[in-house]
C-alpha cells in the first residue's frame, strides 16, 4: 500500500470545500503557510497541479476536484463507521452507575 500524505490530503479537501487557504487554515488550526506547504507537497507527490490560486478565491483543477471528492467521500465513510461503532458501545450490555463519591466509598 502506498504511504499516503494524509495531512496534505486533509488540507486539500478543506481548501477545495472552503475555496480558501485562509479558511482551511482556520478550520484545521494551522497557519495558511502550512496549508500552502501541504498542497504544494501533494502537487509534487501527484505530479499534477491541483489548485488554481486566486486573489480571493481558490478553485480546484479537475484533478484537484476529483482528489478532494475522493478524500471527502472517504472521510464520510470513516465518520459513518466510527459513529456506528460508538453507538454500538453505548447500547451494548453495559450498565453505568454513577453516585456521589462519599456514597461510593462506604
Amino acid at each position: 500500500m502506498v504511504n499516503l500524505p494524509f495531512a496534505a490530503l486533509r488540507a486539500l479537501e478543506a481548501v477545495v470545500r472552503l475555496s480558501s487557504f485562509s479558511r482551511a487554515a482556520d478550520e484545521l488550526g494551522v497557519s495558511q503557510s502550512a496549508i500552502s506547504q501541504h498542497v504544494r507537497l501533494l502537487e509534487d507527490w501527484t505530479g499534477h497541479r491541483l489548485l488554481i490560486r486566486g486573489g480571493r478565491e481558490t478553485k480546484p483543477t479537475v484533478e484537484g476536484r476529483d482528489l478532494a471528492l475522493a478524500v471527502s467521500d472517504g472521510f464520510r465513510q470513516v465518520a459513518s463507521v466510527t459513529q456506528r461503532l460508538r453507538t454500538k458501545i453505548r447500547h451494548g450490555n453495559t450498565l453505568t452507575v454513577s453516585c456521589l463519591s462519599g456514597f461510593g466509598i462506604n
